[in-house]
């Protein structure tokens, strides 16, 4: 899962920009976001790519009561997938 960060301002939220927060000129292209006069918008957002990230938003603008910022269900079985090995025990100690 990759973070994003979305920046608007309040006057016009739908008119985003995301940035991927594992860039490495994350900082640089943010200090240049807020030096336009964007906003941070919210908490990043956990999503495996961009457009996700954007329908995310987008769908959080349309009807705020929807989850924000945290993956969506299918990301979740993805990472449960990847990490089954060792949350379910490979690894781990036996228990007598």
């Amino acid at each position: 899962m990759n973070k994003y960060q979305v920046f608007a301002t309040l006057e016009a939220p739908d008119a985003f920009t995301l940035l991927d927060m594992a860039a490495a000129d994350f900082f640089r292209e943010k200090q240049t976001l807020l030096a336009q006069g964007l906003e941070v918008m919210g908490e990043p957002i956990l999503a495996p790519d961009a457009r996700t990230a954007a329908k995310t938003y987008q769908d959080y603008l349309i009807n705020p009561s929807l989850p924000y910022g945290g993956p969506a269900a299918h990301g979740t079985f993805i990472y449960l997938l990847l990490h089954a090995p060792r949350i379910f025990g490979k690894g781990k100690p036996r228990r007598r």
